[in-house]
């Protein structure tokens, strides 16, 4: 659907002067999709007509084809959860041309030009020309080979005629020059188009939101929350004024960093080369001293840096994502803050601490599937934690209690305390 999309929206209109196009991305699929392997459900789109035609109806190139598999992700033989042969392929895809071909044709079945051929091709079936695709649809691939064989050398010619008489006339806007990327804008929402600027009034809203009781909760006693409460946050957020969302705020701090980063490195290769000019001139000079952090053009070091935040972020729960960017001081490089954002680390830390002092260290293997699922939820709920597989596989949260000895909510209050409160 969304190379559909481009594939529309990059058809030119003279009448209105179209020359661009812009694409509102709401979830992030135009980065997602970037280099997209997606195929047409045509499996043979890069073959010609004839070039099908040919494989089907040449004795020698149907039989190899018949006895080869094709792809398997063809819609032939699915029902029987077979894997079809390649000659059925050939045979979906030369129906589906020459049911556009004649299709096209039919609509100007009138016309000088178009309608002699179709006479033509009626007479070569012996049926209406409406009823021509039908017909070798319903036809194996073998059988339509054969039928193919014995009418291919009026076919060819006669459905290439056909071809150059729909072509006569028509108007085909393309640019042949190709289209050209001119820029990307992100709105996060309500306007603001800077990650900058959107983190900063993120905060002024958490700072009003004190008498939003779910709100305050979750910045102050994520212990209190269960998902019902976490949905009210969310909203809370997401309203007409805030436009607020777990999103966009991930990605505004992504590239408020890669900004950061970018500018950190362009500013030491400059620095770098300036010293390096300066130690040609001077005989005398000493060697530059070495850069810290991020060296001079080292592109490979930011993107690992980069690479381990985006992994952060991805499984970062909202709760920890608002409480981070509570605390997060926009004057200072986010480059030094991005252990706010490290929700797992500060997990397994907890966890441990969290065991010893309940003396739980022979209960480990139970604990750290309720640490797994605090990482993915950032609260505790015993209804969603039923939902994740590793705990559900044990026998759900009340099998988990039983082996904790009636002491699971003792352990995730504590457990919590600890992640949000050390």
């Amino acid at each position: 659907m969304y190379e559909q999309m481009l594939g529309r929206a990059t058809r030119l209109c003279p009448g209105i002067d179209k020359t661009t196009f812009t694409v509102f991305d709401a979830v992030g699929i135009t980065e997602l999709m970037r280099g997209s392997a997606m195929r047409p459900v045509d499996r043979q789109a890069d073959k010609s007509t004839e070039d099908l035609l040919n494989i089907l109806g040449d004795p020698g190139l149907r039989d190899r084809a018949l006895a080869s598999k094709g792809d398997g992700n063809s819609e032939a033989g699915e029902e029987n959860g077979e894997v079809p042969s390649y000659a059925e392929e050939v045979r979906r895809s030369l129906i589906l041309k020459l049911r556009r071909l004649l299709s096209r044709a039919l609509k100007l079945a009138s016309t000088p030009e178009v309608k002699p051929l179709l006479e033509r091709l009626e007479a070569l079936f012996d049926r209406k020309a409406e009823e021509i695709v039908p017909f070798l649809e319903s036809l194996p691939a073998e059988s339509l080979g054969l039928i193919l064989q014995s009418k291919l050398a009026t076919l060819r010619p006669l459905l290439k005629a056909l071809e150059k008489a729909l072509q006569q006339g028509r108007d085909i806007p393309i640019d042949v020059t190709g289209d050209t990327f001119i820029s990307a804008h992100t709105d996060y929402g309500g306007g603001c188009t800077s990650p900058y600027e959107y983190l900063r009034r993120l905060q002024d809203f958490l700072k009003a939101g004190e008498s939003n009781a779910d709100i305050k909760d979750s910045l102050n006693a994520p212990w209190l929350l269960i998902y019902e409460r976490l949905k009210l946050v969310s909203d809370a957020l997401f309203d007409d004024a805030a436009h607020f969302t777990a999103t966009s705020l991930k990605q505004a701090l992504s590239e408020l960093l890669h900004a950061e980063l970018t500018a950190e490195d362009t500013a030491q290769s400059k620095s770098q080369k300036s010293k390096t000019q300066d130690s040609e001139a001077s005989e005398n000079a000493e060697p530059a001293l070495a850069l810290p952090d991020i060296q001079s053009g080292n592109s490979d070091e930011v993107s690992a840096i980069e690479e381990r935040f985006a992994v952060s972020l991805k499984t970062l729960p909202l709760v920890p994502l608002l409480r981070a960017l509570q605390v997060l001081d926009p004057e200072k490089p986010l480059k030094g803050q991005l252990s706010l954002f490290d929700f797992g680390s500060a997990v397994d830390a907890a966890l441990a601490r969290t065991a010893k002092a309940l003396s739980l260290q022979d209960k480990l293997t139970f604990l750290k599937l309720l640490a797994a699922a605090l990482k993915s939820e950032g609260i505790y709920d015993d209804k969603r934690y039923n939902l994740a597989p590793a705990i559900r596989q044990k026998g759900g949260v009340k099998i988990l209690n039983q082996r904790l000895d009636m002491r699971l909510n003792e352990f995730m209050l504590t457990l919590l305390k600890e992640c949000y409160l050390s």
